[in-house]
């Protein structure tokens, strides 16, 4: 069999269970991340691989590509830039929406992501709008959510991770949802008051600014495509990794966007080695999602295993310490 021009298979097991609780017949689905163009330009067929879904990036969808999908057999999922600030420049143009780390600076851009502020208001309208348009004009089956974490890049040797955001929309909301009042001068004395005296309440904040993202998202998609599914690309780390680096600094848990996602989707490119500090298999991954949500489909994203381990553990109670440069989670490619 040739190789498939694209990034990655997807295995999908169970993707009939609809949002709607009604429950079909699990079904093994082999899927395309990718648009499938430079495969047919091969004069291939994708129904000859026995593959029936392709996953395109919305920017990518076009009427015809979904015709010769669905004829060769395909559902098509629409992949969707959830908090990708370098979609459409956005952030270059409105640097409101840059993150802020504690230093009261905005944040470098990670090797080919940067992430907006999730509290912007222009931002979240702005991608609002692009996936009712993506819906409006596209009969599509799904929208896969994407880049849905603060700002940081996990799919790296090195992972970097930034504590963000302390703009004024997100001190603000912040303080508004907890009735705390943040004490300091500046951005990094103000930084420092939260790591050292309101950290649980800052990291469950911002996992809530997350699920709000994924309510809306999950909204707009049962109210323009009530039949298609609202899926969600995960980082394949389990609670415990890297000190919970996953909640923790990504804002990412599994329980609370269960109720406005039908599918998780742990993105196994990158398969750790030291299974102590990080997730040691796609089983293990499955495991923890499906305790999350047991009756929603997961689906296993395969791709090129990069070996990770990890240098120093992340700590666990010490915000503070776990964000110095000094004690920062690293990792090297073994």
């Amino acid at each position: 069999m040739p190789n498939l021009p694209v990034y990655f298979i997807l295995a999908l097991a169970g993707l009939q269970t609809l949002a709607a609780g009604q429950e079909a017949a699990p079904a093994l689905m082999l899927g395309a991340y990718a648009h499938p163009g430079a495969f047919w330009e091969r004069g291939e067929r994708l129904d000859d691989f026995g593959v029936n879904a392709v996953f395109i990036h919305s920017g990518g969808l076009d009427d015809d590509t979904i015709q010769r999908a669905r004829a060769e057999g395909c559902r098509v999922f629409a992949e969707f830039a959830t908090l990708n600030g370098q979609y459409g420049d956005y952030v270059l143009e409105h640097p409101e929406a840059h993150p802020i780390d504690d230093s009261g600076e905005p944040v470098a851009p990670a090797t080919w992501f940067l992430g907006a502020c999730p509290t912007d208001p222009g931002f979240r309208a702005f991608r609002m709008s692009a996936l009712r348009d993506l819906l409006t004009r596209f009969d599509v089956d799904g929208v896969w959510m994407d880049y849905l974490h603060w700002h940081a890049q996990f799919e790296d040797p090195y992972p970097i991770f930034v504590k963000t955001c302390f703009n004024e929309s997100c001190l603000g909301g912040f303080q508004q949802s907890t009735g705390l009042h943040v004490q300091g001068e500046t951005v990094a004395q103000k930084a420092r008051w939260i790591f050292m005296n309101a950290a649980s309440q800052w990291e469950d904040w911002r996992v809530s600014v997350l699920v709000d993202w994924a309510r809306e998202i999950h909204d707009t998609v049962k109210e323009l495509r009530p039949n298609a599914l609202v899926g969600n690309f995960q980082v394949a780390w389990k609670d415990e990794d890297l000190g919970g680096v996953r909640r923790r600094c990504l804002g990412l848990d599994f329980r609370a966007l269960r109720p406005y996602v039908d599918v998780f989707s742990p993105m196994t490119t990158v398969a750790p080695a030291n299974h102590q500090n990080t997730s040691a298999s796609t089983s293990s991954i499955l495991a923890s999602t499906s305790t999350f949500a047991p009756s929603r489909a997961t689906i296993p994203v395969c791709g090129p295993l990069c070996r990770l381990t990890t240098n120093r553990a992340f700590p666990l109670r010490s915000w503070p310490a776990s964000w110095n440069t000094a004690s920062a989670p690293r990792a090297r490619v073994s």
